[in-house]
């Protein structure tokens, strides 16, 4: 009858439609899974991917961690060096402050004068082989294999804001010793000092980091004052045998070399931003020329405490 045939029409219409919904569903549900198989499978490569990398830049960049080591162990013999003939040789330097003292006479006219007291002593031997002891543990938290990975990670992109940052208590601290061997006491020019190093060390990082030729050429100006009052003292006519732990010839040498090696920091940079060294090269240029002053730093207190210099 036409009741029955619009019904069985109707039943046939809701099976197709309950039958197309599921293909659809199955078709959602199948494109979901390959979805997430080739997110999966992206994501393996990845993996893959980031793994052959690291393994590539450890390999690469492997001599750096030895070189670390190496570094480690040199400054380490040198801290050992230095507390060796601590016990034989002191070199303690006063750290003075210098003030306008106004007093009144008998006439009751005032009379100025500058007053020089000292605010501390500072043993040279002793604090250099506590610097170079923590030198030494530096360099040996930077070779661990749980941490290099993540140091050649950070130096692989450009800067190294570790060595600007081992740098800044470096440099200051060998041009504050040969102040000091060389005489100068004063709290302010010592002070000043090490902020003019800090300075040129920090400007030579920012030259790293946008790759301009400015900020390298603004880092020499606080260096070169530093310098500066470092040749004044040691080519002047003071008497060196005085201050300085060996002659006045030997010591004039060694501040004339050790200046020459500051400036190739310089130079090594200035080769780097102009894509002349690689990542690699750069940083075994850096450890070097830092073992090199280290190690000529140690070679001076030790000779000149030792009376062979």
């Amino acid at each position: 009858s036409p009741l029955l045939a619009c019904v069985a029409l109707r039943r046939t219409s809701i099976t197709e439609l309950a039958q197309s919904g599921s293909v659809s569903t199955i078709r959602r549900r199948r494109s979901r899974d390959e979805g997430g198989a080739a997110a999966r499978h992206s994501q393996a490569s990845r993996d893959d991917f980031e793994a052959e990398e690291r393994t590539r830049m450890l390999l690469e960049y492997g001599g750096l961690q030895f070189l670390q080591v190496c570094s480690s162990l040199v400054v380490l013999l040198e801290a050992a060096a230095y507390a060796f003939i601590a016990s034989e040789a002191s070199e303690v330097r006063p750290i003075t402050v210098s003030y306008l003292d106004i007093s009144y006479d008998a006439q009751g006219a005032e009379v100025a004068a500058t007053e020089t007291v000292p605010i501390l002593y500072i043993c040279i031997i002793q604090a250099s082989c506590c610097f170079f002891l923590l030198m030494a543990i530096y360099h040996m938290l930077l070779s661990l294999p749980v941490i290099f990975p993540a140091y050649i990670n950070i130096v692989a992109r450009g800067p190294n804001p570790f060595r600007a940052f081992e740098f800044c208590f470096a440099a200051p601290a060998l041009v504050t010793v040969l102040l000091l061997l060389l005489g100068e006491s004063d709290v302010g020019v010592l002070v000043v000092t090490w902020l003019l190093m800090c300075t040129s060390v920090l400007l030579g990082y920012v030259c790293e980091l946008n790759r301009g030729v400015l900020a390298h050429l603004l880092a020499w100006v606080p260096f070169s004052g530093v310098w500066g009052k470092v040749f004044f003292m040691a080519f002047s006519e003071i008497d060196l045998h005085h201050h300085m732990l060996g002659g006045a010839t030997s010591t004039r040498v060694f501040v004339l070399l050790e200046f020459v090696f500051c400036c190739m920091f310089g130079l090594v940079q200035l080769a780097d931003i102009k894509a002349m060294l690689s990542i690699h090269q750069r940083e075994y240029c850096y450890s070097y020329l830092s073992m090199i002053c280290k190690t000529s730093m140690c070679a001076v207190l030790v000779l000149g405490s030792t009376g062979l210099m």
